[in-house]
């Protein structure tokens, strides 16, 4: 995978400065409003302009920010850089968006491998990574959310149909192929290990997305993108 997420030479993610605390412009409306004893939104949580789509919305610069922090977030996570999205988000003044990322860390346990013997340490990442992914995927089929959004909580799931619209080149493709794949042999060795992972089935249902999945090799990806219908990869 590390080939298939490396940047072609002298490419790197789109620049983006850093934005001091939570939607700023749209705090500062907000309070020259109530001031002024006009209306003004009942919460300013991340999910407000979900709740009410014709309301006031995001002001000024929290509005023109949004789109340039998304694109930025999704070229990150394209070119394999988790960590460094989380911390986008972090000086981004976005806290709780860096949390939603960070459940993209696979769970582990160090320790497991002959390898990883002397270098033993605690767990790692996300081990209710399947309530997490049915939130994301919740997130990447919402309409009403743009379109970069939905493609990035898209491409840390590896929800494929999803994710399409987004991919503008062969090797774009041939990434969320094989991220994809990855993805549905991971969800089948974690039932076949039972325990933990089996009760989670239970409670959340089968994840449908993957249930089908053949588990073939590159020939299968390779079929499955000369199959797809874009200028880019023809």
């Amino acid at each position: 995978m590390d080939h298939l997420q490396s940047r072609p030479l002298l490419n790197s993610s789109p620049p983006l400065e850093a934005r001091h605390g939570y939607l700023p412009s749209t705090l500062r409306r907000t309070r020259t409003a109530k001031a002024s004893k006009q209306p003004v939104p009942s919460s300013l949580d991340p999910d407000f302009t979900l709740r009410d789509p014709h309301g006031t919305g995001l002001a000024g610069e929290d509005l023109t920010y949004e789109s340039p922090l998304l694109e930025t977030l999704w070229d990150l996570v394209r070119h394999g850089e988790l960590d460094k999205a989380i911390e986008v988000c972090e000086q981004g003044g976005e806290p709780w968006r860096a949390a939603t990322l960070m459940g993209g860390r696979r769970w582990n346990m160090p320790g497991l491998t002959t390898d990883a013997l002397e270098e033993m340490g605690g767990l790692e990442g996300n081990r209710k990574r399947a309530l997490w992914k049915k939130s994301c995927r919740a997130m990447a089929k919402n309409p009403t959310l743009p379109a970069a959004e939905r493609h990035l909580y898209a491409a840390l799931i590896s929800d494929l149909p999803q994710l399409h619209p987004a991919l503008e080149t062969w090797e774009d493709l041939l990434w969320a192929n094989v991220q994809y794949k990855m993805e549905a042999r991971l969800e089948r060795r974690w039932k076949e290990l039972g325990g933990f992972w089996q009760e989670e089935d239970r409670l959340l249902g089968e994840d449908a997305e993957f249930a089908g999945v053949s588990m073939g090799g590159m020939d299968d990806i390779f079929a499955a993108i000369g199959a797809v219908q874009k200028n880019e990869v023809q």
